[in-house]
């Protein structure tokens, strides 16, 4: 029974996702910054880490990322791997890109 519960709750969660990565995507116009990788790792317990890379518009001074539920150990770095600040919502995360171009996510 309990195995029947995890198949579908992983093709919720497949299927949000898939919705997801199609809503992540700006406008041609007002691109600030471009998903380049999204890769999400479920573990047998439950937990699923999510790592995302990003290609951002080095003016820009922040962007915001919708979250893909509560967010817990985030990282956030820049592609010289140096820590960069953020603000948390419930529902989405605001990262302080400094003039960063690549910018990492990774949370549980």
């Amino acid at each position: 029974m309990t195995s029947f519960l995890c198949k579908t709750d992983l093709a919720r969660l497949i299927v949000t996702l898939l919705l997801l990565s199609f809503l992540a995507r700006p406008a041609e116009a007002q691109e600030d910054y471009r998903v380049v990788q999204l890769e999400i790792s479920v573990y047998r317990d439950g937990i699923a880490h999510v790592s995302c890379a990003i290609s951002v518009n080095s003016t820009v001074a922040s962007v915001s990322l919708a979250l893909l539920g509560a967010a817990d150990n985030i990282l956030v770095t820049d592609e010289k791997g140096q820590i960069l600040r953020y603000d948390l919502t419930p529902k989405n995360i605001l990262i302080y890109t400094l003039g960063a171009s690549r910018v990492v996510l990774e949370y549980d």
